[in-house]
Parts: structure tokens; sequence; C-alpha cells
């Protein structure tokens, strides 16, 4: 099951995540900078992200 987050602002930025696998525990990030790049992270709940 994959749950999705969301939260838009066309002012300053928009963002989203989801939590993946067995236990919900794992998760993406992504979110557009001011710059209007997107950047993606990911990583486990209870560790660092990778990037």
């Amino acid at each position: 099951m994959l749950y999705i987050l969301l939260h838009c602002s066309p002012i300053l930025f928009s963002d989203a995540s989801a939590l993946v696998g067995d236990n919900h525990d794992y998760l993406f990030v992504v979110v557009r900078g001011l710059d209007g790049r997107l950047y993606l992270n990911q990583g486990y709940l209870d560790s660092r992200f990778v990037g």
C-alpha cells in the first residue's frame, strides 16, 4: 500500500512525500525549490536519508 501526502503553495513551494514498504517505513520526498528545480530525497524513517 502506498500513502501519499501532498502540500501545495503556488507562491513559495510545493512538496510531496510517499511512505512505501511492508511496514510503511521508507520515505520518498520530492520538493520544488525556489529555483524551480525538483529535488528528491529518500530513506528509512529511523535512519539518515541517502540524498
